[in-house]
């Protein structure tokens, strides 16, 4: 199984990662998120099981003031 982890590295700078491997880099956490998708769908297409992990921003990396909440995306 594959797995492709959505992580955010800096305020505007969003990566898709597979096995520690850093694939591409995305300045919204949506195109992350959509590419990561993408990546896996076309690996279930060709048979191998992939999944989607995403990796919310660590507290040290939230906006000033936003520290306690957490913020949902609907995805």
């Amino acid at each position: 199984m594959e797995c492709f982890e959505v992580k955010q590295e800096q305020e505007d700078l969003w990566s898709v990662s597979c096995q520690g491997r850093t694939l591409h880099l995305y300045s919204s956490e949506e195109e992350a998120r959509w590419a990561a998708l993408m990546l896996a769908s076309n690996r279930s297409q060709s048979g191998t099981q992939a999944m989607v992990v995403i990796t919310p921003p660590e507290v040290s990396q939230l906006p000033q003031g936003v520290q306690g909440t957490r913020r949902f995306t609907g995805m």
